[in-house]
């Protein structure tokens, strides 16, 4: 069954690396399986990555579709790539080979742009500085307003791949506050339902988090007796206890009585330059992504 299959997959992307990672790779190998389903697979497999527990077979495979001609399955890896701290001689000759290729390969401005922005990005991962002439003239020319930004996003997403932008440890991290679909974090609002939202709300939320912020998802600044400071949206307060939501979607438990004092504060927990973490073309297939949730 493709709809049990498909959950499946996504489950064990938060699985652990013992169960999850073999069963993964075993989808991800199938060249019968259905690409979508496959670049599913590709986000268990970057989560071990980025823990440092990806084992050789896993880079291998990412290796492999990095060198490979399916754009999805590229993409997927090359995402996956931020997370490889230490990648292995296989990796850095299938790596090298696509930088090489935005100077050497004919492709449109989008294609070049978008590549770009995926290699400097893992650039910037692994703490590298990105080559000014050789590789930042090929990226995207990020706007400096909302308006630039509406321009630029205004062409057509991929709902399938902006979900997994949204579930990605590599991309913005929407996942680790927000919920969609019983799927997530809770300290920030559950987006089941975000496409109710006119786009303009939703490109603005992702730009501006700070622009405008509901009462119950205000951050709060708490002291406690020890002299402590936690910082974070107070996701559930009963009984004695009050849990706060930080940036990274981690809760911490205070019991009540030993907090001495709240100060509101005007920013979002949602991180600011969220831009930062993504291709445009991931901003494009997130939006899609989220228009698609009614």
């Amino acid at each position: 069954d493709e709809v049990l299959r498909s959950e499946t997959v996504r489950t064990l992307q938060f699985a652990p690396d013992d169960v999850s990672q073999p069963l993964l790779r075993q989808v991800a190998n199938d060249e019968t399986a259905a690409v979508d389903l496959r670049a599913d697979a590709a986000i268990g497999l970057a989560s071990a990555a980025a823990r440092g527990t990806a084992d050789e077979n896993t880079l291998d495979l990412l290796a492999t579709w990095l060198s490979g001609e399916n754009e999805t399955l590229r993409d997927e890896s090359l995402r996956a790539m931020r997370g490889v701290l230490q990648p292995t001689e296989r990796i850095k000759q299938a790596y090298a080979a696509v930088a090489r290729s935005l100077i050497e390969e004919e492709m449109s401005d989008t294609e070049r742009h978008e590549l770009a922005d995926h290699v400097a990005l893992n650039l910037i991962a692994r703490g590298k500085e990105v080559p000014e002439m050789e590789l930042q003239t090929f990226r995207w020319q990020r706007p400096a307003t909302a308006e630039g930004w509406a321009k630029l996003l205004d062409a057509k997403g991929d709902a399938a791949a902006g979900r997994r932008v949204f579930f990605h440890p590599h991309g913005p991290g929407c996942y680790k506050c927000h919920t969609v679909h019983g799927r997530g974090g809770n300290v920030g609002p559950d987006l089941s339902n975000a496409g109710r939202l006119v786009r303009e709300k939703l490109v603005e939320s992702i730009l501006e988090p700070s622009k405008e912020i509901a009462p119950q998802f205000t951050t709060w600044s708490l002291v406690t007796a020890a002299g402590k400071v936690h910082t974070g949206m107070i996701v559930h307060e009963d009984e004695g206890r009050t849990v706060v939501g930080d940036v990274e979607g981690k809760t911490t438990t205070l019991q009540t009585i030993d907090i001495v004092e709240r100060v509101a504060q005007r920013t979002s927990t949602m991180p600011e330059k969220l831009t930062d973490r993504m291709t445009v073309g991931e901003f494009r297939d997130l939006l899609a992504f989220l228009e698609s949730l009614r």
